[in-house]
């Protein structure tokens, strides 16, 4: 509907053709949505004890805020591929889930 409508005015002079197709054919940013909370699911292969323990502890899913603070008062975290402003700007944006298995650990972190 909005095609015939630009079309239309294209053959009646009162738009240019670059216009029409900047109207027609330009995506617009969608805004995405903020984060509020990451959920955090930690289990360790050879020990049930120490992963229950720790998921004693991640029940609840964390406040953004609160891991932020985290993230800028650590030091040892951030290499070459992942810095730790690349790990805020992951965590702020909702619907992000982030899962890494290895042999030793699974860690499941997912934005809500």
């Amino acid at each position: 509907m909005k095609q015939n409508k630009i079309l239309n005015k294209i053959y009646q002079g009162k738009l240019e053709v670059s216009e029409a197709y900047n109207l027609l054919f330009t995506k617009k940013i969608q805004k995405v949505k903020k984060s509020r909370f990451v959920k955090l699911s930690i289990w360790i292969n050879e020990n049930k004890f120490i992963s229950g323990f720790v998921k004693m502890f991640t029940i609840f899913p964390i406040h953004v805020s609160l891991l932020k603070l985290i993230l800028n008062k650590s030091n040892q975290l951030g290499d070459d591929n992942l810095t730790k402003e690349d790990i805020i700007k992951l965590i702020s944006v909702k619907g992000i889930s982030i899962k890494v298995i290895t042999n030793d650990v699974k860690i499941n972190i997912k934005t809500i």
